[in-house]
């Protein structure tokens, strides 16, 4: 019977481990950095940005969008009255985590870490995982591959 316990809570422990990996309900992170995180918490987990770009955003989400520029990383919050959150990064250098993954990765340690992605496809050269994730506001994780290795890995709350 002893047994018969060990063995469960080990397949129950591997079962929550695995999933785990997979991008969460509110997707992937960069270096700590989650969606709908606040500018503020950007600013102190990777630092001051080497540039911001303020503009309209687009008619379906209103209010203004900031683009937050760190060397191979491109932090986008959306807002309104000095209120801003994460909705979308992408990522191209291999100096940012993402969740575990790093741009230069192979696709199986992709498949290793995160498991079989949702859909798939092929657009100017690149292959283009996406893994979808649920939350109140649904959104993608998407790794764009060029000779199976990673070369850019980008998520975002779908807003529209």
């Amino acid at each position: 019977m002893s047994k018969f316990l060990l063995l469960f809570a080990v397949l129950i422990l591997a079962l929550t481990s695995a999933h785990s990996q997979i991008p969460g309900k509110d997707g992937l992170t960069v270096n700590g950095v989650a969606l709908n995180d606040t500018q503020a918490q950007v600013v102190k987990k990777l630092g001051k940005p080497s540039r911001v770009i303020e503009e309209a955003a687009d008619e379906c989400v209103g209010g203004q969008v900031r683009t937050l520029y760190y060397p191979g990383l491109k932090v986008r919050v959306y807002g309104i009255e000095n209120k801003y959150s994460v909705g979308d990064f992408e990522v191209t250098s291999s100096r940012w985590s993402v969740s575990g993954a790093k741009v230069g990765m192979m696709q199986a340690a992709i498949t290793k870490r995160f498991g079989k992605a949702s859909s798939s496809e092929t657009e100017n050269g690149k292959k283009i995982w996406y893994y979808h994730f649920d939350v109140e506001a649904p959104g993608n994780s998407n790794f764009y591959f060029r000779n199976d290795k990673v070369v850019q890995i980008y998520s975002m709350y779908l807003m529209c």
